[in-house]
């Protein structure tokens, strides 16, 4: 992957809909996030990011290949999945 010590994205709201625009390996992709906010000012986003947009699948093979006896079940079988749940918790300032 290209720039691994770095990710950087920015939070959109456009047509009712907030989303990422997240940069990793040299690709700008949108994840589409859910936002809740409480009454005690904190921000919850959510989503789910699918490497394949990112061009990250090589990496995520890479990773397989060195962990692969760590990601064994009871059933031998080594797995690893092409997607990443975010989430960002944070709190409104009061003005």
């Amino acid at each position: 992957m290209l720039d691994t010590e770095l990710l950087t994205g920015t939070i959109k709201y456009a047509n009712g809909a907030y989303s990422a625009a997240i940069t990793m390996n040299g690709v700008t992709s949108d994840l589409p996030l859910e936002v809740k906010i409480t009454e005690e000012r904190r921000v919850v986003m959510t989503g789910v990011m699918d490497l394949k947009e990112w061009d990250a699948l090589g990496a995520l093979e890479s990773l397989n290949k060195v962990c692969f006896d760590l990601h064994k079940g009871p059933d031998g079988v080594s797995k690893t999945w092409d997607d990443v749940a975010i989430e960002v918790n944070t709190f409104l300032r009061e003005n």
